[in-house]
C-alpha cells in the first residue's frame, strides 16, 4: 500500500511540489528543443542532398 504523503502548500494536482512541476516543465522543454533541432537538421541534410542530385 502507498504511503500517504500530505500535499504540501504550492503544490501542484498531482501532489509534487512546485519545484517538481517546474523541473518537470523544464524536461518538457527541453526535450521538445531537442526534437525541433534533430527534424530542422534532417531538413537541412534532405535540402542539401536534393541540390547535390538536382
Amino acid at each position: 500500500m502507498a504511503e500517504f504523503r500530505p500535499v504540501e502548500r504550492g503544490s501542484d494536482s498531482t501532489g509534487c511540489g512546485f519545484d517538481a512541476g517546474v523541473a518537470r516543465q523544464r524536461r518538457a522543454m527541453e526535450f521538445a528543443e531537442d526534437i525541433t533541432a534533430e527534424i530542422r537538421d534532417r531538413g537541412n541534410k534532405d535540402a542539401l542532398l536534393v541540390e547535390q542530385i538536382g
